[in-house]
């Protein structure tokens, strides 16, 4: 009985320990989306504005503060810009919803001509990554009190893409159809007779009983 008591006590003192080492943390992951997908800027697109989207476990946390910060890359694969800002809980959003808009401004000369002393940028078909950081207190009960800790998101990209124009469709035009005139049978005229005219009375020697017999 001693021994079977000495082992429930062990087994409740390694749980301890294994609550200390995880100080109650939850399992919790967060994703983050950009959209449009993909991003055009210039032409007749105008703004090239994305909104970044964070998702996330509502229980057991309580968010602190959620940063997103993105990556310009050019066609090339060059990073030509980078920022980074605060995303802020949208009204409704289940179970943790926080998005946030950002204008990004795309280096390209967008077919102006610059002034000699000026570089010619050509952005191409370029990318943006980004990911955000999570901020937040663990409301679940540990042994040394509520603590804060960082939750990270994945890194996504989406391509950046120059606005082309949108190429206009020929109307479609219906196929006309040429009416077939209607033929009108013309009356056929009565062949004309080729014997010469009526016949001539017979003879009254061939038949002498036919009143119209004449004598040769």
């Amino acid at each position: 009985m001693k021994k079977k008591t000495s082992s429930t006590i062990s087994l409740i003192f390694l749980g301890t320990l294994i609550l200390a080492a995880c100080g109650g943390r939850p399992e919790a992951s967060f994703e983050i989306s950009g959209a449009p997908d993909p991003l055009f800027y210039g032409g007749t697109c105008g703004a090239t504005v994305i909104t970044f989207t964070v998702t996330g476990p509502a229980d057991g946390l309580e968010i602190k503060s959620i940063i997103a910060a993105y990556n310009l890359f050019d066609g090339s694969g060059k990073k030509v810009g980078s920022n980074s800002l605060h995303l802020y809980a949208v009204p409704g959003g289940t179970p943790i919803t926080y998005d946030a808009t950002r204008i990004i401004f795309v280096p390209d000369s967008g077919g102006t001509s610059p002034a000699p002393d000026e570089p010619i940028l050509v952005f191409g078909d370029g990318s943006i990554e980004f990911a955000a950081t999570i901020f937040a207190k663990i409301l679940t009960p540990a042994p040394t009190g509520p603590e804060e800790t960082y939750y990270f998101t994945t890194t996504k990209s989406i391509p950046v893409l120059p606005c082309r124009p949108v190429t206009p469709v020929p109307p479609t035009i219906a196929p006309t159809f040429t009416p077939i005139p209607t033929v009108t049978p013309k009356p056929t005229k009565k062949p004309k007779d080729d014997s010469g005219g009526p016949p001539a009375p017979p003879s009254c020697t061939v038949e002498p009983n036919n009143p119209n017999c004449v004598n040769p």
